[in-house]
Order: C-alpha cells, then sequence, then structure tokens
C-alpha cells in the first residue's frame, strides 16, 4: 500500500497513476480501482482487514487535487520489500517515531506541568550532537520525529537544529508558550515549517499569572504572536489545559474560544483535562483539578461550537474516569485497550543524550534503555535493555504483583503491552511492576489518578 500510495504525487492524473501501477503490480486496472476507491476522500480512518498487521490509513487519504501546501513526497524506492512481510513480531526492527527532548528549560512555570525540570542541563547534549542524531534518525528510518521539551524555542541554537531537519525531511510541530516575534515565525515560514501550536490556557492576566506564573503582560504578548501567526497564513492551533483556575464556563471557557473563533486561519483548537504528574504530590493534583462536572459541560460547549465553525477542528475534555479502574466492564475495557507504542515503535531523546520509552518517564532507571554517547540509536533499539524491557519476563516481576502468577502474562505484556506511566500514577514510582491498573486482577489503585 506505502508503495501504491507514493505514486500519487499531485502531479499525475489518477489515469496516469493507474498505469504506472498496473505496470509495477501486474493488477488489472479495475482491480486497482477497487483498491484505491477505499482511500480516496475516505470520511474515516481504515483499518486493515487482519488486525493482526495493524495497517491504519488517516482520513481523507487521497484527495482532489487543489490549493494545499505539501512538503513530503514519496517515490516507490522509499518503501523497499523483498521476500514476504514477516508479521509474528509486533515489535517493529526499528523505530519509526522519535521525540526529541531539546531543553528542559521554560518560559513559563505551569501548575500543571507532567515534566521532570530536574536540573540536567551541565550534561545535555551539544549543538553538534544533536545534529548527529537526527541524521542517524534518518539513516534508520524513522518517519516521523517530534520536538518537545521545557521550551524548544529557548534552545539557542534552535534554528541550526531546524534547519538541519528539514534537511532531513523533518519537519515538526512547534509547540510553545513563548510570544515568538515576526522575525522567528518569518525563518519557520521560510524553511517549510508551518504547524505551530500556542498553548493558552486564559485571556485573563490574573488567570494565568495564577497557571503560569507569568507577568501581566504575558497575553498580550501571546496575542501578539497569535495575531502574527493568523496574518502569515501559518496552519495554527491552541492548546489548553483546564485546572481549577480556568474551568469556569462563562467567566474563563466562553471568553476564551469567542477569542479564538475570532481568528481566520486558526485550524485546531484542542483542550484537555489537567493530568496527574509523576513529579508533583497526589495533593498538588487534588488542588488543581477541575472538577468533573465543569469538565463535562466545558465539553457540551464545544459540541455546540462544531456546526458554527466547521473550518475548525475542537478537541474537547475526556477525563479518565473512576470506571476506567473499578467498572463493571472491566475485563472488556481492559482487552480492548490501545496498543502501547513505548519500545515497539516509539523512543524518546533525552537532553542529555539518554534514551527512553515514554514522553512522561523521563530518567526513570527501569525504562533508559541506553546512553547516545555510548552507542548509536539502531544499537540502543536493538540493544539488551530495550528488548528485555518489551519482552519482559515474568521471574523479575516481584511477588507483590498480581502480574507474577498471572497465567496470561506473556499475551498480555508481549502483545498489547501496558501503560508504564499509569502504573507508576497509580502505585508510585517504585512500583513499576505492579499490574497495569486497569487490569481486572490489579489491586487498588495507591493514588487518585482520575475524575470522579
Amino acid at each position: 500500500m506505502a508503495q501504491m500510495l507514493s505514486v500519487f504525487d499531485g502531479k499525475r492524473t489518477m489515469t496516469e497513476c493507474l498505469s504506472v501501477l498496473e505496470n509495477r503490480f501486474e493488477l488489472s486496472r479495475n482491480d486497482l480501482q477497487e483498491i484505491l476507491d477505499r482511500y480516496i476522500e475516505n470520511r474515516e480512518w481504515i483499518n486493515s482487514e487482519d488486525e493482526s498487521k495493524c495497517f491504519l490509513a488517516l482520513e481523507n487519504m487521497l484527495i482532489q487535487k487543489g490549493d494545499y501546501e505539501r512538503v513530503e513526497y514519496y517515490k516507490m524506492e522509499d518503501f523497499p520489500m523483498s521476500g514476504k512481510a514477516d508479521f509474528s513480531f509486533r515489535r517493529n526492527h526499528g523505530p519509526v517515531v522519535a521525540i526529541f527532548e531539546l531543553t528542559m528549560r521554560c518560559y513559563t512555570d505551569c501548575v500543571y506541568c507532567y515534566a521532570d525540570r530536574r536540573n540536567h542541563v551541565e550534561t545535555n547534549l551539544s549543538t553538534q550532537e544533536i545534529l548527529d542524531v537526527i541524521r542517524q534518525m534518518k539513516q534508520i528510518g524513522v518517519k516521523d520525529v517530534s520536538i518537545n521539551g521545557g521550551e524548544v524555542l529557548l534552545h539557542p541554537d534552535i534554528k541550526e537544529i531546524l534547519q538541519e531537519m528539514v534537511r532531513c525531511g523533518y519537519y515538526p510541530l512547534i509547540s510553545t508558550k513563548y510570544p515568538v516575534e515576526y522575525e522567528m515565525l518569518e525563518f519557520l515560514h521560510k524553511i517549510g515549517i508551518t504547524q505551530i501550536q500556542i498553548s493558552i490556557d486564559s485571556i485573563n492576566p490574573d488567570t494565568l499569572s495564577s497557571v503560569l506564573k507569568v507577568d501581566k503582560d504575558y497575553f498580550e504578548k501571546i496575542r501578539h504572536t497569535m495575531k502574527l501567526l493568523d496574518e502569515m497564513r501559518f496552519h495554527w492551533q491552541t492548546n489548553t489545559i483546564l485546572t481549577k483556575y480556568n474551568s469556569h464556563l462563562e467567566k474563563e471557557v466562553k471568553p476564551l474560544f469567542s477569542f479564538l473563533t475570532s481568528f481566520k486561519h486558526i485550524r485546531n483548537i484542542r483542550s484537555s483535562e489537567a493530568g496527574y504528574s509523576l513529579y508533583k504530590t497526589p495533593e498538588h493534583y487534588r488542588a488543581i483539578k477541575a472538577r468533573a462536572e465543569d469538565l463535562h459541560s466545558i465539553a457540551l460547549y464545544i459540541d455546540t461550537l462544531k456546526d458554527t465553525f466547521p473550518s475548525i477542528n475542537f478537541k474537547s475534555p475526556n477525563p479518565m474516569s473512576e470506571s476506567l479502574f473499578c467498572g463493571v466492564n472491566k475485563k472488556v475495557d481492559f482487552q480492548e485497550r490501545a496498543i502501547c507504542t513505548g519500545n515497539e515503535q516509539a523512543l524518546i531523546v533525552l537532553p542529555d543524550g539518554k534514551v527512553t520509552i515514554c514522553e512522561e518517564l523521563y530518567w526513570h532507571p527501569q525504562f533508559l534503555i541506553g546512553d547516545l554517547r555510548e552507542n548509536t540509536l539502531a544499537e540502543i533499539w536493538n540493544g539488551k535493555k530495550a528488548l528485555d524491557l518489551f519482552y519482559i519476563q515474568q521471574n523479575v516481576i516481584s511477588e507483590s504483583s498480581p502480574c507474577k502468577l498471572c497465567h496470561d502474562f506473556k499475551e498480555c505484556r508481549h502483545h498489547k503491552g501496558v501503560c508504564w506511566k499509569m502504573i507508576l500514577q497509580a502505585y508510585g514510582m517504585e512500583q513499576w511492576d505492579q499490574a497495569d491498573p486497569r487490569c481486572p486482577d490489579a489491586l487498588p489503585l495507591k493514588n487518585e489518578i482520575y475524575y470522579k
């Protein structure tokens, strides 16, 4: 399918594409048309008929040619294949997705921050080391590279880093709370990085001061950035984290959304509830959480906006409920859980070159699978630490864990896997080998990580 879809480069007509594919695949034009019809302006995601192959296609996979900006082009040679595909291993032979945590420096000090903000500045990778890692990612076939932090725009050599990413075919979304000026936006647009996310939690200066620990003039600065993004026609979006400080529907949410929907070129308006941080106390989380009923009201309000603003994609808060961990359908829900992609197709590079499997686990020693100052990315991915963690054996599990004697251990852990982050959230940083708290056999939660 990758080879087939690569022919659609926006330069050929459908008839020309079919002619190329007829010669390549030895299929009749009718057979090819039947295959490809599924992907032409499809309204929903497409799953493979054989779910074990984990093939997915996004909505609108193929669309009629129009005035769209395109930054990536493919050819058949980008997807080489010899022999028969081997679907017996779920874990990819190389990472497909990588997140590069460039820096832990921040412009704000958010009350809901989930990051491990310990000081690792003195051991951070140099710019040359960062550029080398990006080239390694390209060389071993990583398809999607994101950058995160911290505040990525505070890295002193961010322009050089982004230019190297673009040279390697990576066009990351820039997510920022930093008031970006025209010169930087002009640079980003010039090199082809047009996806920007502004994190904005309120238009009330007092609220922003409480939530982000910023000066009272912060909103005016960030509004100026959003005005520039709209005027320069970026593909931009916003993200709002809801806490008790900014979840009042009339005083906070409606004014914010009225402001955001006034822009002409905003593509997405996202909002979500504050999550449990592994690096703050349970008491802190309880103190900042929004009320579940307020989140529900916000979601209902956002639904009313979708018809009024059809060009904007809205994402509503969808908090984890207590029923996820103790509901009557717990067994079925756990069996239908999403696959954990960490160490299966994705990895995270930390600012000091350490490699872990999940964005929120940071330097937890159990999940560090390598160090880029000692080994290459390919060596780390196929190294003993990574493989031992993915194919974890029951004999390393402690007696206190229900997983120690579970008959479904191999099927559970080596198939869909568990959410390591959720385990640590529920039971504490030392209890990494406990059962996933969504499992019917899991111990009662030590920490309240859900919304009542």
